[in-house]
């Protein structure tokens, strides 16, 4: 089936916290060696099922899509319409799994620092928060 779909129905199970159905499609594209296609919507879609791969503490997938991600710490995630927020949101997800504090750390300080400059505190994850709570940059968006 089409990638992005997959991506698409694990996101959707992770807002709907169905366990089953994350690890179902992230298995599906773990099979797949996340060969998501680098096209307009590559970011988004590396991006957002970075969520499921936290919920799930999936340590494989995480090593996986980390270093894929890494050059793109410092940008915002682009669907061809909109974004889903900073890279580094996801990065950040990815280094809480990996357990990588001081990277965690650094990821979402840079998310902080993007949707300031944007005036866009809506993009900020509610994750971010929790997993730097004691991160010295400023919090600006909701769930932090």
């Amino acid at each position: 089936g089409f990638v992005t779909w997959h991506v698409t129905t694990a996101a959707v199970a992770y807002a709907l916290g169905d366990t089953a159905t994350m690890a179902r499609e992230l298995d599906h594209l773990a099979h797949r060696s996340f060969a998501f296609v680098e096209d307009h919507t590559y970011t988004a879609v590396a991006t957002i099922v970075a969520r499921p791969i936290l919920a799930l503490h999936d340590r494989a997938a995480a090593s996986a899509l980390y270093p894929r991600l890494l050059p793109l710490s410092g940008t915002m995630t682009w669907n061809g319409l909109s974004t889903h927020g900073p890279v580094d949101a996801g990065l950040a997800c990815l280094a809480a799994v990996l357990g990588d504090d001081a990277a965690v750390r650094r990821h979402v300080g840079t998310s902080r620092e993007l949707v300031e400059r944007l005036g866009a505190p809506h993009l900020l994850w509610p994750e971010l928060g929790e997993l730097a709570p004691g991160s010295q940059e400023r919090d600006i968006g909701p769930g932090t």
